[in-house]
């Protein structure tokens, strides 16, 4: 599996940061309290909890006094498939999953959900 990109909005701290991954191994490195863990906490609930959560860790992931839903958008690839799926949860929750090779779908609420969190 690839990552090629992450896209964060309003998660945690997080207003709106995006972080490209190159070819080989990326190194995410920082000071803390920068986001450094909020990276694979995000990939974390992508990929585990549906939008609809309302679990606990779900709930802690909304920025404090922002009325806003944390989001996070992840482009990888993944054998002969390059996906994009993104999802929102808390304030009007959604979830997407765009396949772009190797026949582009769309795919939305559970459908979307689904065929990732068992990869």
């Amino acid at each position: 599996m690839k990552f090629h990109s992450i896209h964060l909005r309003n998660y945690r701290g997080i207003e709106d940061s995006r972080v490209e991954f190159g070819d080989g191994v990326t190194v995410v490195e920082g000071p803390n309290e920068v986001g450094k863990s909020s990276i694979h906490e995000a990939i974390t609930h992508l990929r585990e909890d549906k939008s609809s959560s309302r679990k606990a860790s779900v709930k802690e992931t909304q920025p404090v006094g922002v009325d806003a839903g944390p989001e996070v958008e992840l482009h990888l690839g993944t054998g002969d498939y390059e996906l994009k799926y993104r999802k929102r949860w808390i304030k009007q929750p959604f979830t997407e999953l765009s396949v772009i090779r190797p026949r582009p779908e769309q795919l939305s609420s559970d459908d979307a959900h689904d065929p990732v969190s068992y990869t």
